[in-house]
């Protein structure tokens, strides 16, 4: 039966994920299965996208927390909630689905080019 590792394992054999064909080979070598943690796939991001996406995150985190505050606090209403999705919008959330995306399509293609091979 084959174990799963989790994230952190994962890290020591294929850092980044930049050689994803070696680190399969070390898995299926040593009867790892690895399923990431959050049970998704596991996307890699280029630096410039880390980048991004992090300060993309912390702006709609940001506003996340606020609204909620103000719905406990009663600053807000459910009423606002329009006003929520807009202000979450402008934060930049349609660029963190693309930046996403564009992970997920290499994801792909890595997957493609060792299914191929």
């Amino acid at each position: 039966m084959k174990r799963v590792i989790t994230n952190k394992e994962h890290q020591e054999f294929d850092k980044y994920s930049l050689n994803t064909r070696e680190a399969l080979s070390k898995y299926a070598e040593n009867g790892i299965g690895y399923i990431p943690a959050n049970g998704g796939i596991n996307l890699t991001y280029t630096e410039a996208e880390i980048e991004e996406k992090n300060a993309i995150e912390n702006d709609i985190t940001t506003a996340v927390n606020e609204w909620s505050i103000g719905l406990v606090t009663g600053q807000r209403s459910f009423d606002d909630y329009d006003q929520f999705i807009a202000e979450v919008k402008a934060k930049g959330v349609d660029r963190l689905v693309e930046i996403a995306n564009t992970a997920y399509a290499r994801f792909k293609e890595r997957m493609n080019e060792i299914k191929n091979n």
